[in-house]
């Protein structure tokens, strides 16, 4: 998606604000009120409290770490390492280093292989996006969820960013997500609130406290046609939004999800931030091209995905007990 998607996670100044949004008054106390109240509801509810909003089946999510067959393995290979060890140490270790040396070097080709794949990404230009007026733009109602934690600081800022974003006007609707507990953040959204179109959305208290719980809480909540996720550090396109739909327009039925590129934005702060930006070019701009022209399963960034609502509701939405963000999605 070219350049349309901007992120800056590795800021060394972190005083920038972050966070929130609402509708109106009378929105702001309905979801306050639906979102903390829905927590001691009836058995089903608490249910889906204890499962963390889990919509997929129990084999498909990550509440058991190891199954008692992959413990047994596991616990058997230590032992025979050990009993190597103890017999013919300098044989065991030589064996060890070999195996690990195996899957380094596995992976180093796999990378080069791919980065060789790389191909030119062209990417169509908006421009600064004045030239779109409401009639022109996508159809369809973009939902935008951004959940919070801790992230008090960040609110203006993303705010501002966030209202930028085209789109048919009452057809945006943004959602920020916030732990039942964080007052502090609570209370600098409501400082910015009301604004048109955005929802302030309480998760209930419950476990795991993941960010792919509070997902699916708001996937239970919301509707429309697009979604997207931001977190509280990005900065996206205002014109994201629409290169997203029209790409999931004029690629066929078959497309569910586009990952946006994310840009570090302050690369010439320090040598560290460089490096970063050196990799999220490399990643997002070259590698993930290239496994997506090679059909290959594809990791996501955890933030700036955009799905087909329906697509996503039919995949199960998130794992909330997977704190891996890159592969979240069941």
């Amino acid at each position: 998606m070219g350049d349309s998607g901007e992120h800056h996670p590795y800021q060394e100044n972190h005083s920038a604000d972050k966070d929130s949004g609402f509708r109106d008054s009378a929105g702001q106390q309905a979801y306050l009120h639906g979102g903390a109240g829905q927590g001691g509801g009836d058995d089903k509810q608490k249910t889906r409290l204890e499962d963390g909003f889990v919509l997929l089946d129990e084999e498909q999510i990550a509440r058991t770490v190891l199954t008692p067959a992959q413990l047994a393995a596991g616990c058997g290979l230590l032992a025979a390492f050990i009993a190597a060890f103890w017999f013919y140490p300098t044989a065991a270790i030589l064996t060890a280093s070999i195996i690990f040396s195996v899957f380094y070097i596995a992976v180093a080709v796999f990378r080069a292989v791919v980065l060789a794949g790389i191909d030119r990404i062209d990417a169509e230009v908006w421009g600064g996006g004045n030239g779109f007026s409401d009639s022109s733009l996508p159809m369809g109602d973009y939902v935008i969820l951004v959940p919070l934690n801790r992230e008090a600081g960040q609110v203006r800022d993303l705010v501002s960013s966030l209202e930028q974003l085209r789109w048919r006007a009452g057809r945006k609707h943004i959602y920020l997500l916030l732990e039942h507990d964080d007052v502090e953040t609570t209370i600098a959204v409501i400082a910015e609130l009301p604004r048109p179109g955005f929802h302030l959305l309480i998760v209930p208290p419950g476990m795991p406290r993941t960010k792919p719980r509070a997902l699916n809480y708001a996937l239970r909540q919301v509707e429309g046609d697009y979604l997207v996720i931001y977190d509280a550090e990005d900065r996206p396109h205002p014109l994201q939004l629409v290169e997203a739909a029209t790409v999931f327009m004029r690629s066929g039925p078959d497309l569910a999800c586009l990952q946006a590129p994310l840009v570090v934005d302050n690369r010439q702060a320090s040598w560290l931030a460089r490096l970063y930006a050196m990799e999220y070019d490399t990643l997002f701009c070259g590698m993930l091209p290239t496994l997506a022209r090679w059909r290959a399963p594809i990791p996501l960034g955890g933030t700036s995905n955009h799905f087909v609502f329906r697509k996503l509701l039919e995949a199960g939405g998130w794992d909330s007990f997977n704190v891996t963000e890159d592969a979240d999605l069941g």
